[in-house]
């Protein structure tokens, strides 16, 4: 049995022997290519062959290995030379995972290319052993075979690193500090960690970039981001780029990201975006951070209380006042267990009810009593009076606080069952039920609740997170807060104190904290409010059909459209869009009917007066129209006749005077006869024996009795009026005429004389305790007078040294000034040099003459005076501090002065001393600036040499660069033929590719014929073309 094995042969290279028959097909034809992964660039291999195409380094017909002297196919990039050091390894490969050469005897390293320790000079026959070092620390020198120190160690026993290196080892020394010039104080560092000392503002170990929070090496000025508006690390410092931008967060700008993107407001730390997006109830993009003030609403007081307490002698309960333990807002409820029956007391409020499937307490305010037959199974909640209630959308990013604590039981509720009841429940705009879950349960029970999207949940799926859009939305019209009342199963009682409600509000009459998070937005036209939630004067607040049940939330605030006044008013309610303040004498939800006291219909005409009786007076609540164009009254209560101008019965008064009108007789349906009155007075007609005009008193001798008004029969009592009647008589007849009367106005003259000198007495009394006061501050002023003048004394005789500190200190100042100038002019010098040295044509001696100038205004910065200077101010501190207790003592005891000139005389010695050790001090840094002054003025001289040099140079390179500039110009003609001749050359060859890709097309459609076919007519003809062409080929050769 034979095979055909060759599938096809490629276009232009076909082999006819390759296409023979075989007893078998070649293993590839079986069972695939087999290309290794991580040797071969793809899948597929050469058709015939089966060979893989290798990445660089890789071998074999899989592309399974590494070429000798290389390593590392398991890195999937291909194989990496070995680059074993020919004299160190033998022979000169790698193992081909590791890349590790093999090395010659005391020959280490990864590529064999030092000396192990004890081995020195490398060569062919690898490293030579060390003679033996006894020298404590010293090793065998790898180079020369001495025994010596570690690298950059010294010692006697090479137990330290030299100056300007670290990190001590005994075999590889001390490495090199490398402090950056620029950004070290020095060149040395520590010796166990290898820090160099920075200067303010840069970092690293080497001082060679920025510390977090600088930029622009080596410049390293401050970022002074923002924090607010930054993303800052955990200890609080915010970094930035090397230009200076500081990383902002998603809603802040702005190079320090103190600016909030447009459509943001509000920017503050707490605020993972920096800034707030504009939510203005979709009405508007454009807001700003309000001018607001936290103020908290509270409005629960204290209450007296009713304690209830089970009777075990009974079956009723029993009740006990009590007084609030303290004097805090509290608000108490009693629980009672068992009950067989609700208590009431309080109110008559004693079920609780049930909202949102939470079992609430009745009633707002005040204490309640609720009996409850059985433990609840579940928490009891407090719900808030309707002063937290209505419109709440400035309470956005605010807290709600309380404390809600329960007594009396012994039975918590599980964990399982509190988590699964929300610590606070809150209802806004019908369908949306927003919960807040604690993450722990507060010991004390006092809780703050931020009342922020981030901490809500929805009721139902605590994985349902709160958007500002729902929690705005229900803040609009906030209907229900539900607190969780008790935390145990058998609780007996519970309170609930201290509740506040963060409200916004402005600025001005306000005094807290801003309130951050609430905007002020751009309303459009129709939109008032600081989110423009509500309508504005002169609209009112529409709803689309079905919009309790709308997906879209924002349906539940709806929309602000026109008042519908019919033109006669501006003005309605917002909320139910009733007109108000209608005009042309009209009222009604529209003002489309005529007011009270006129008639007539608003759209076919002016309402008209309705004279009943008159314009001017009318008792009437309106009128109509009748068929013959006059009206007809529909009079007020008490009033009669065609135009109102009447009493009617059972009325009194006048119905034509105002301010008197027509009043109801009211007659006493027990004391008068009848039910009317007297149409001018009023006057009821009352049974015997009562009077009053709506007969409501007995007559005088007269007592109530089941029967009315009786007159008195009993002997007794009319002996008593007839006696009462004869006083009265008698008194009447005595004549008074000619009789002196009493002295009141002497009396009234004396009482105000009595007035007078009591007001005189206490005005001598105040000036008394005026006088009183005078004195002792007389006395006063004279002893401190005394004092003062002792006081000058001394300070007159400390003067002197004054003088002497003073010049001292300003002979200091200025040789300070002059160290500075100095310095300033040496740090503008370099400067100069810099900028010079920065330019097209650079100079290899520029630029060590700039690195030895500034490696002396190195030296220079390193010469401080700010020591000397800060012990002389602190010497002044020193001497101003004891003279001012120097007058402290003298003010207080003058006989202290002895102690005084002797602290004096110690002052002097310590000035004379501190005199020494500053000039001491300031000496030695003078000198060694005026040492290194020359040696600057001669590199400076040099640096202006080199200068002249660059110049000459600089013409020179002018002319080398006109001769260059027409040798490109030539050579850029050449370039323009080569591109065009390499253009016709890549047409040439795209025409070649599409006749090859028209050919393999052709190949491919005669191959995918049946196999049959393909063997008896397309496999010789390609054997037959291959002949040929070989043919042609030796024709052609």
């Amino acid at each position: 049995m034979t095979f055909a094995y060759c599938h096809m042969c490629a276009a232009f290279a076909i082999v006819a022997d390759a296409c023979l028959q075989a007893d078998s097909p070649p293993p590839h034809l079986l069972s695939g290519c087999r290309c290794n992964k991580l040797g071969s660039t793809d899948s597929t291999c050469d058709i015939i062959t089966g060979a893989c195409t290798c990445k660089p380094g890789v071998v074999g017909q899989q592309c399974d290995r590494c070429q000798e002297g290389y390593f590392g196919l398991e890195s999937g990039a291909g194989c990496r030379p070995c680059d074993c050091d020919p004299e160190g390894s033998s022979p000169a490969v790698c193992d081909p995972v590791t890349g590790r050469c093999r090395c010659k005897p005391g020959v280490g390293g990864e590529r064999c290319t030092s000396c192990l320790p004890g081995y020195f000079q490398l060569a062919a026959g690898g490293c030579q052993e060390c003679l033996p070092c006894s020298q404590p620390g010293h090793l065998c020198d790898p180079v020369t075979g001495q025994c010596v120190c570690p690298p950059n160690t010294v010692g006697a026993s090479c137990e330290r690193c030299t100056l300007g290196h670290w990190g001590w080892n005994n075999v590889n020394g001390c490495q090199k500090c490398d402090c950056d010039r620029l950004g070290s104080q020095s060149s040395e560092c520590d010796v166990t960690t290898g820090q160099c000392r920075c200067f303010d503002g840069f970092g690293g170990q080497r001082c060679d970039r920025c510390r977090a929070g600088y930029f622009d090496f080596p410049r390293c000025q401050a970022c002074r981001c923002d924090p607010d508006g930054s993303e800052c690390e955990p200890d609080g410092s915010c970094g930035c780029d090397q230009t200076g931008q500081c990383r902002c967060k998603k809603n802040t700008l702005g190079e320090k990201c103190d600016r909030c993107l447009e459509g943001t407001f509000g920017m503050s730390a707490d605020n993972p975006d920096g800034c707030t997006a504009c939510f203005c109830f979709t009405r508007s993009g454009q807001c700003s951070q309000g001018e607001f003030v936290w103020v908290p609403l509270t409005v629960i007081k204290t209450k007296r209380t009713v304690v209830l307490a089970y009777n075990e002698t009974g079956d009723s309960f029993y009740t006990l006042p009590v007084v609030p333990w303290n004097t805090q807002e509290i608000c108490y409820i009693h629980l009672s267990l068992p009950d067989s029956r609700a208590v009431t007391l309080t109110d008559d409020q004693t079920r609780l009810n049930v909202t949102n499937s939470l079992r609430v307490l009745p009633g707002y305010s005040g204490d309640v009593t609720v009996g409850l037959k059985y433990p609840s199974d579940a928490p009891i909640y407090w719900q808030l009076p309707p002063e937290f209630l209505g419109d709440k959308v400035r309470s956005y990013n605010g807290h709600l606080r309380f404390r809600s604590r329960s007594f009396g039981g012994s039975r918590p509720f599980p964990a399982s069952i509190l988590s699964s009841y929300p610590l606070v429940q809150l209802q806004g705009n019908t369908r949306l039920v927003l919960e807040h879950y604690p993450p722990t349960t507060s010991p004390d029970g006092f809780y703050q609740v931020k009342l922020h999207e981030n901490f809500w949940r929805v009721k139902g799926d605590r994985r349902a997170l709160v958007t500002r859009e729902m929690l705005m939305v229900a803040l609009q019209n906030t209907q229900h807060v539900l607190i969780r009342a008790t935390d145990y199963i058998d609780a007996t009682r519970a309170e609930l104190s201290e509740v506040s409600w963060d409200i916004a509000e402005p600025t001005y009459g306000h005094a807290g904290s801003t309130a951050l998070g609430i905007e002020r937005c751009a309303c459009p036209r129709g939109y008032n409010g600081s989110s423009c939630q509500d309508p504005s004067i002169g609209f009112y607040r529409s709803f689309t059909p079905g919009y309790s049940n709308s997906e879209i939330i924002i349906d539940l605030v709806g929309e602000s459209v026109p008042c519908q006044c019919n033109g006669r008013s501006q003005v309605c309610d917002p909320d139910t869009g009733h007109c108000q303040n209608c005009t042309d004498n009209t009222s009604g939800q529209h003002c489309d009917v005529c007011a009270r006291g006129y008639y007539g219909n608003p759209s076919e005409g002016p309402c008209l007066p309705c004279l009943c009786p008159t314009a001017q007076l009318s008792n009437a609540e309106t009128c109509f129209s009748n068929y013959q164009g006059g009206f007809r009254c529909q009079c007020d209560p008490g009033y009669t006749g065609e135009r109102c101008d009447q009493c009617a019965f059972g009325y009194y008064g006048s119905a034509l005077e105002p301010g008197i009108g027509c009043r109801a007789c009211a007659c006493d349906p027990v004391g008068s006869i009848g039910n009317t009155c007297d149409a001018v007075t009023g006057q009821c007609p009352c049974r015997t024996g009562v009077v009053g005009r709506d007969c409501t008193r007995c007559a005088p001798r007269h007592i109530v009795t089941e029967r009315g008004c009786e007159a008195c029969q009993d002997g007794c009592v009319e002996l008593l009026f007839e006696s009462l009647d004869s006083l009265s008589a008698m008194a009447s007849a005595v004549n008074l005429t000619g009789a002196g009367g009493a002295p009141w106005r002497r009396f009234y003259q004396f009482s105000n004389t009595t007035e007078t000198v009591r007001e005189e007495v206490q005005q001598y009394q105040e000036s008394q305790l005026t006088l009183r006061a005078m004195y002792e501050t007389l006395e006063l002023d004279k002893y401190a007078t005394t004092i003062l003048i002792q006081a000058e004394d001394q300070l007159n005789a400390l003067s002197p040294k004054m003088d002497d500190v003073r010049q001292f200190r300003n002979e200091i100042e200025e040789i300070y000034q002059e160290v500075k100038n100095t310095q300033f002019q040496a740090e503008d010098t370099v400067a100069k040099l810099r900028n010079y040295a920065i330019g097209e044509t650079s100079s290899a001696g520029v630029q060590d003459a700039l690195l030895e100038a500034e490696a002396l205004l190195a030296r220079m910065q390193t010469v401080r005076l700010e020591p000397a200077m800060a012990a002389a101010e602190a010497e002044l501190l020193s001497a101003a501090t004891l003279l001012s207790r120097l007058r402290d003592m003298l003010s207080s005891s003058p006989g202290r002065l002895n102690d005084t000139r002797e602290r004096l005389e110690r002052l002097s010695e310590r000035l004379d001393e501190m005199t020494r050790l500053v000039a001491d001090g300031v000496r030695q840094p003078i000198a060694e600036l005026e040492r290194l002054l020359p040696a600057l003025r001669e590199r400076l001289t040099e640096l202006r040499n080199d200068q002249l040099a660059v110049k000459d140079l600089g013409n020179m390179c002018d002319g080398t660069l006109t001769n260059t500039s027409s040798l490109l110009a030539e050579t850029r003609l050449l370039y323009d033929a080569a591109k065009g001749d390499l253009v016709d050359l890549r047409d040439r060859q795209l025409e070649v590719e599409r006749a090859e890709e028209r050919l393999r097309r052709r190949t491919d459609s005669f191959s995918e014929l049946s196999e049959d076919y393909r063997i008896r007519y397309v496999l010789p003809a390609q054997v037959h073309a291959a002949t040929l062409t070989a043919q042609a080929e030796r024709l052609e050769g």
